[in-house]
């Protein structure tokens, strides 16, 4: 991604933020009681997440406008994905929001880091646990494709 040469304000992240979900026909709802849990109501294009106050908070807001919008990135509720599916989903959403991002910041790229660590780790102790071979190449295919291992 081209850095600018003056980091966007706060004021301007969030106000690109909401911008996107306008345009991508996401009703993004902001709250001061939202501190960690932020979520993406796929079928109802709702996000609801914390104010929009600096690069992070900015960031999990795209991530979770790109479930909603972003191919694979949907979370479908009603089909509880496999631990390699939600993994795929997190990845594609966090593309989704460093694609769209006025920026990408370190801090940026942290938050999306710690994000996808744990989906990780998901995923490959529930295909150790199943030891299914197919499965285990899938995982492999996606971490070699994604430069993750």
């Amino acid at each position: 991604m081209t850095r600018r040469t003056r980091l966007p304000t706060p004021h301007e992240l969030a106000q690109h933020a909401r911008q996107l979900a306008q345009a991508f026909g996401v009703l993004l709802v902001e709250s001061q009681d939202i501190l960690t849990e932020h979520s993406a109501v796929v079928n109802g294009k709702l996000v609801v997440t914390g104010i929009i106050k600096d690069e992070l908070t900015y960031a999990v807001a795209l991530h979770e406008i790109g479930h909603c919008v972003a191919p694979l990135g949907a979370i479908q509720r009603n089909v509880p994905p496999t631990a390699a599916q939600a993994l795929e989903q997190e990845y594609e959403a966090w593309r989704w929001a460093e694609h769209y991002a006025l920026d990408w910041s370190p801090t940026m790229q942290h938050a999306k880091q710690f994000g996808l660590n744990g989906y990780e780790a998901a995923a490959r102790r529930e295909l150790e646990l199943k030891l299914k071979p197919r499965q285990r190449e899938t995982l492999d295919a996606f971490m070699k494709r994604t430069g993750r291992k």
